[in-house]
């Protein structure tokens, strides 16, 4: 497998910045995680601040009776058409991009060093 396909593997489907370790650049690929995990900090953050909403609705309908598929559904539905808060409007496009400048610099990164030949890092 050539170094450009792992480095876009890896950071494209294992987390934004894996493959830029594995390639051996380090400090970009660090750099890729924290932001990435900042953004995903972010969006925990955005769902925990729903919590209570929904543990609300919840419970009011759990008083009514037995919760149904479709009590759940319709809950789901209305409370995610809600709309987003600009903190998790911002932590989603921050994780976005991220992932994909990790996946273009993965590849572009993996072909330089697949040109340069092997046991360059």
């Amino acid at each position: 497998m050539s170094r450009a396909v792992k480095g876009i593997l890896l950071s494209g489907l294992v987390f934004p910045g894996a493959g830029q370790i594995a390639l051996g650049r380090r400090g970009v690929g660090a750099l890729l995680m924290i932001v990435t995990g900042l953004g995903v900090a972010g969006l925990i953050q955005a769902m925990l601040q729903r919590l209570p909403a929904i543990t609300a609705e919840i419970l009011a309908v759990l008083e009514k009776g037995a919760l149904e598929p479709a009590d759940i559904f319709e809950m789901s539905r209305r409370l995610s058409a809600t709309g987003a808060t600009w903190l998790e409007t911002a932590s989603t496009w921050l994780v976005l991009c991220c992932w994909l400048v990790a996946v273009l610099h993965a590849g572009w990164l993996g072909n330089k060093l697949d040109r340069q030949g092997p046991g360059s890092a």
